[in-house]
């Protein structure tokens, strides 16, 4: 571990004892390039590192068990993936409200709607008790096949919320492990529906399939 890095995690945890916690993101240098991410995250060296989000469509994983591309009237079952492990942003979120009302922020400080991310959290509390941050990354998938109405190639985003953040980790972990933090790897993305007493959604479903390399 490089000096800088232990010494933006030594801050990070000073932060974190505070009432505001903080996070560490580790750029491709070995740099802090970020803190204050979140509330009550544990800082460790195997946060995401600096990442390039931009996207043509998110994806919707539908209680039908379909994934829906932004505005787009086809539901697929299935999509063939690549991903970029540096270009994932990792974040925040909460959820409160019925029906659900997602707030995500990347830098601990600003919500993905302009807001105050702090009195975002408050607000939420005020309403549901139980409305705690989880972790919520910022995936850019690139097709590899058509998928209306997108075309091979473009890109397309998708959050994570408490449901599927657990199964992508477990993925991002294998494929760092396998093939380093600065690999592209090649996905296949499904969803399962889900039906709970009072309770219907689509759950993200991840499958690692390996490393794309360079021809």
């Amino acid at each position: 571990m490089t000096t800088s890095i232990q010494d933006a995690i030594a801050a990070a945890e000073t932060a974190a004892a505070s009432t505001t916690s903080a996070a560490v993101v580790i750029d491709q240098t070995g740099s802090a390039v970020s803190t204050s991410v979140g509330l009550g995250h544990k800082i460790t060296t195997d946060d995401v590192v600096g990442s390039v989000f931009n996207v043509e469509h998110y994806i919707k994983f539908t209680e039908t068990g379909h994934i829906q591309i932004g505005a787009g009237t086809d539901l697929h079952k299935l999509l063939k993936v690549t991903l970029s492990l540096p270009e994932i942003a990792p974040g925040w979120g909460i959820r409160y409200g019925n029906p659900p009302i997602y707030i995500r922020t990347t830098d601990g400080v600003t919500t993905d709607r302009g807001g105050n991310w702090g009195e975002e959290v408050d607000r939420g509390r005020r309403i549901d008790p139980r409305c705690q941050p989880f972790n919520s990354w910022q995936l850019p998938f690139t097709l590899l096949e058509d998928a209306e109405p997108a075309k091979a190639g473009a890109r397309v985003g998708y959050s994570t919320v408490w449901s599927s953040f657990k199964a992508f980790k477990d993925i991002f972990d294998k494929s760092v492990a396998l093939y380093g933090k600065d690999a592209t790897v090649e996905l296949e993305i499904s969803c399962q529906a889900v039906n709970q007493p009072g309770k219907k959604f689509g759950l993200a479903v991840f499958k690692l399939i390996g490393e794309v390399t360079q021809e």
